[in-house]
């Protein structure tokens, strides 16, 4: 899955862009070890341009699993645990199976669940 689209490496607009980056020599330990068939740690390696990925914190697939999990919080406020179990499983078979995992995404899903739950009981107000 994450192997077949190598090709959008390449692309001005891949999914790989960083948004927030901090230069810690624990995040660029953790981003090396995020697996061989990750998209971001390909791009990080293959292009030297991109060095400065190896601190990023914040990329577009972390944005994509905020807006997605804020969706789930916002219509689907009950589902926490439910969300957060199937979140952390999908990260256990991306690690096995696909080679791509990021120990981050697990993060920013809790992120984007709570923070359409937050939205959801500030607009009920």
């Amino acid at each position: 899955m994450c192997v077949r689209i190598y090709e959008l490496l390449d692309q001005e607009n891949d999914f790989t862009k960083c948004f927030i980056e901090y230069k810690s020599d624990v995040i660029a330990q953790i981003n090396a070890r995020q697996g061989k068939g990750s998209l971001f740690l390909v791009k990080m390696h293959t292009n030297k341009n991109n060095a400065k990925l190896k601190y990023c914190i914040l990329n577009s697939w972390s944005v994509a699993h905020v807006v997605l999990y804020s969706v789930i919080g916002y219509f689907c406020p009950s589902l926490f645990w439910l969300t957060f179990f199937i979140g952390v499983s999908y990260e256990i078979i991306e690690y096995y199976t696909f080679d791509c995992h990021n120990i981050f995404d697990i993060f920013y899903n809790s992120l984007g669940f709570v923070f359409g739950y937050v939205i959801r009981k500030k607009i009920k107000r």
